[in-house]
């Protein structure tokens, strides 16, 4: 049985699904950006590889990072890392500043790493791939979704409100992670002593029946 609980799974889920959403809402407007600082075709595919250069980029350090420090305190950083980079790209005045900020987006999610080794702490081997299933479902979700709602927003208010909506999200994101999910290393230590309770007991039981 999963060592923690539904809220918290969802806001695991919640938060893979945010880190794509962040991702890939801006893809629909990202020409139009681009128009604005006299770029064409070019600058707006670098904007669209450099936050998944720098997502693939982030991912082994986060995930060193929260070996070493733990599960939540990644998600915290990543969420405010999205929410200030969201609200950046809204108010970027140059291409260099948007390029900046896109990778920045990126180094902040690439944290399903992280997540996907928080799912393997609370869940064991039997349960594990029914878990992972609505990971990837988040994932691809969130892909799914980001582009949408972004242009959806764009079209009636405009690029910059499609990023402090982004930024509200992620706020969202920020306000799950804070309140519903604890550091699963120290939920795996806990579980630990349970499991070798009844592997302790059964010699003395196997030997009680010998006498």
């Amino acid at each position: 049985m999963v060592r923690c609980s539904s809220i918290t799974m969802f806001s695991i889920y919640f938060l893979v699904f945010v880190d794509l959403f962040q991702l890939s809402f801006v893809f629909p407007i990202l020409p139009r950006i681009c128009e604005n600082f006299g770029g064409g075709a070019t600058q707006v595919g670098m904007l669209g590889s450099v936050a998944a250069f720098g997502e693939g980029f982030a991912a082994p350090i986060l995930g060193a990072w929260a070996d070493k420090h733990g599960r939540r305190i990644v998600f915290i950083m990543a969420c405010v890392g999205s929410i200030i980079s969201s609200v950046v790209i809204g108010f970027a005045n140059t291409y260099l500043f948007l390029l900046v900020a896109r990778f920045v987006n990126g180094c902040c999610g690439g944290t399903m790493g992280v997540a996907a080794a928080f799912i393997a702490d609370v869940t064991d081997d039997e349960e594990r791939p029914s878990y992972m299933t609505y990971f990837q479902a988040a994932i691809f979700s969130g892909l799914s979704v980001g582009p949408a709602v972004g242009g959806f927003i764009d079209h009636l208010a405009g690029y910059k409100a499609t990023c402090f909506a982004s930024a509200g999200v992620c706020a969202l994101n920020l306000f799950f992670v804070y309140f519903f999910i604890p550091d699963s290393r120290q939920i795996a230590a806990t579980a630990a002593p349970v499991a070798e309770a009844p592997a302790a007991e059964a010699p003395a039981a196997e030997a009680a029946l010998a006498r």
